[in-house]
């Protein structure tokens, strides 16, 4: 008896050191890229038919453990559930710069793709010269009065 509960000792021992010794997840910080009068729900769960716990809008930040699932990303935040799902199509690592009444933009290349999401489908094509309105600009992305273009393409 006193072998077993020895043994046993040492294995609740073992095993409170390997509960200590597992790494913290790492949280990133992941800003929110829609339409200035949208907004992204937040679910209770990876898919559609998760329930909605809140509205994310543009520009809003939140901190992410980096689980994706079926195209949701799961994040943390100031909300009741503290906890919740949102679609990864509309977040970005890079912190945005926000122009409320909107920055006059350029398409400076032969022809460019705007985009209905961050990488999504395509909504149309705009040719050089055509002006748009950005209202949210990050290195990689623009939010603009057409649809989601990419940074590269566009000039001030």
């Amino acid at each position: 008896m006193k072998r077993i509960m020895s043994l046993l000792l040492v294995l609740v021992c073992i095993a409170g050191m390997a509960a200590a010794e597992k790494p913290e997840k790492k949280m990133t910080t992941v800003w929110v890229l829609c339409q200035p009068d949208s907004y992204v729900v937040i679910r209770s769960s990876p898919r559609k038919t998760g329930l909605m716990e809140c509205r994310a809008y543009a520009g809003d930040d939140f901190q992410t453990d980096g689980k994706k699932k079926n195209g949701y990303l799961h994040v943390y935040g100031p909300f009741e559930a503290q906890d919740g799902w949102i679609s990864a199509r509309y977040m970005t690592e890079s912190q945005p710069e926000i122009y409320p009444s909107g920055k006059k933009m350029t398409v400076w290349v032969k022809s460019v793709n705007c985009r209905w999401t961050i990488g999504g489908k395509r909504k149309g094509v705009l040719k050089r010269g055509a002006v748009v309105t950005v209202w949210l600009e990050t290195e990689e992305w623009c939010v603009t009065n057409r649809g989601y273009i990419q940074t590269k393409y566009l000039e001030a």
